[in-house]
């Protein structure tokens, strides 16, 4: 809840830092994702005043999430080169990423796959 007071009594809303995106006073999130990680304003206007702005930052802690983004299958000719991304995006960072290949782990060994 961001409160604020005033003559005339402020209007008083949240906005996302550097957006136009504005949100009802208090602040709620039913069920928060790493998305809405960020910093976040308290706004306060009145006419005739500037706006007072006060700021907070929500930091999301949470269990790894696979990014969704990239090709679902890559082809290659045999003997040549390839490279795969895994994002990730979790808070602590992920300790390791493991791949796999027909459900058996693939072991990354010099710069190469061996599975």
């Amino acid at each position: 809840d961001c409160i604020a007071e005033g003559n005339p009594k402020p209007s008083v809303m949240w906005r996302r830092k550097g957006t136009d995106e504005y949100f009802k006073n208090p602040l709620a999130f039913s069920k928060v994702e790493y998305t809405a990680e960020g910093a976040y304003e308290c706004v306060a206007s009145s006419m005739d005043f500037p706006e007072t702005i006060k700021e907070t930052y929500i930091d999301v802690k949470g269990k790894p999430e696979v990014d969704r983004e990239g090709p679902k299958s890559v082809r290659a000719k045999e003997g040549s080169t390839v490279s795969l991304t895994c994002g990730v995006t979790s808070d602590p960072p992920a300790d390791e990423v493991t791949w796999f290949a027909n459900e058996r782990e693939v072991n990354v060994e010099d710069n190469g796959l061996q599975g």
